[in-house]
């Protein structure tokens, strides 16, 4: 018989199961021999080599997403804060017209907020634009009636307009509103000095040292007031006082330089002017008061040179144009006096000063009758007796010509 060489032979596939049968393949022609017994195959049931996982893995889940809401924009006093906030910054550094534009950004968005209306109140007062202060002021003052702080600032625009009696009734009542503003103290107390009432002025200034000691601009005022009664000693000991609160204050350095002038003290002046004027260049009075301490040293090239620029900041400085007149005049340059000193009187034209300084150009340029003319008018605009002496002197050394 014949032996036959098993196979194997791939019956069937399970999933990760390969089923292998052992079959045994004998010749067709076995004549006599009778077949083998059968040998028994055991075929392991597929469920059963299936793992628990794949028996029974549920089916997969994929989670729900949960909705979330789009995150909401800035709102619109969020956007006006900020915009508040740059306007106080570019306040502070000066920027007024910036400051103005981010206010009306803030507005636009909360036109009822007063401290807005009052942010670029103080804005445009920067910027000289009072009518536009004014106006914000009252919207502020509106919306907030007891606001001290507004009424104190209407106050300023309107004093810086000339409207002395309505800028007193808003410093009044922003003291009735807050007995203890001390800046409202002080405004009232230059308000009454620019009137010429002294005891008023100084009683409010010291209400406001009182309430802040601080106040520099209180002292300021104080200073003022004993400079203009010819107290020039009282007048350095509170110069001194605001510049200790405030160094870098211009106007004590500008007050005390006044003083000094006023005391003779030329090289303390010119050396407080040229400080006031480190601060704050663009400040004409510093050129003014400067120039005219230069004259006293007899330094006549540095004060030319200071009132012309006082003029370029200030076209319309009567002072100044007499001054220069003044040293064109010692240099024998008559015509640029005269011009200087036409200027002057267009600019102040009940000057009786000037008038006479212009009549001694005339008379020293060959113009008697011009000069004659201008004398005659000093004396209508003076009741100042040594002026008037000079003026007689003058009239008769033309007319014995």
């Amino acid at each position: 018989m014949a032996k036959h060489r098993p196979l194997l032979v791939r019956v069937g596939r399970v999933p990760g199961l390969l089923v292998l049968g052992l079959v045994l393949i004998g010749a067709a022609a076995c004549s006599e021999a009778a077949a083998p017994p059968a040998v028994p195959v055991e075929i392991t049931p597929v469920a059963a080599l299936l793992t628990p996982a794949a028996k029974e893995a549920p089916p997969r889940h994929t989670p729900t997403p949960i909705p979330t809401a789009t995150p909401a924009g800035p709102t619109p006093a969020t956007l006006a804060a900020g915009y508040q906030t740059r306007g106080r910054t570019y306040y502070a550094q000066g920027a007024y017209d910036k400051a103005v534009a981010e206010y009306n950004k803030a507005l636009a968005l909360q036109p009822q907020d007063a401290d807005l209306y009052a942010g670029r109140a103080a804005a445009y007062a920067g910027l000289g634009q009072y009518d536009h202060a004014v106006a914000d002021y009252t919207s502020a003052i509106k919306l907030r009636p007891n606001d001290a702080g507004a009424y104190n600032g209407r106050g300023e625009a309107l004093a810086a307009q000339g409207a002395l009696d309505r800028a007193l009734a808003d410093y009044n009542q922003a003291i009735q509103l807050q007995p203890d503003l001390a800046v409202a103290y002080t405004n009232r107390g230059n308000l009454y000095r620019r009137r010429g009432i002294a005891d008023r002025a100084l009683a409010d200034f010291e209400q406001a040292l009182h309430y802040n000691p601080r106040a520099a601009n209180a002292y300021l005022g104080r200073g003022g007031i004993y400079a203009s009664q010819g107290d020039a000693n009282r007048a350095i000991a509170e110069y001194n006082q605001a510049l200790q609160v405030s160094p870098l204050l211009p106007d004590a350095y500008l007050g005390r330089a006044d003083a000094y002038l006023a005391q003779g003290n030329y090289d303390r002046a010119v050396s407080d002017y040229s400080r006031a004027l480190g601060i704050a260049p663009a400040n004409a009075a510093g050129y003014l008061g400067r120039a005219h301490a230069y004259v006293a040293q007899g330094d006549d090239a540095r004060a030319l040179a200071d009132y012309t620029q006082a003029l370029a900041i200030d076209a319309n400085n009567a002072a100044a144009y007499n001054g220069r007149g003044l040293i064109y005049a010692r240099r024998g340059d008559y015509s640029h006096a005269l011009a200087d000193y036409t200027q002057a009187i267009r600019l102040q034209p009940d000057n009786a000063t000037v008038y006479f300084n212009r009549a001694l150009s005339y008379r020293q340029s060959g113009n008697r009758d011009a000069a004659l003319a201008d004398l005659q008018k000093v004396v209508l605009l003076t009741n100042d007796l040594a002026l008037r002496g000079q003026v007689e002197d003058q009239l008769r050394a033309l007319l014995a010509k």
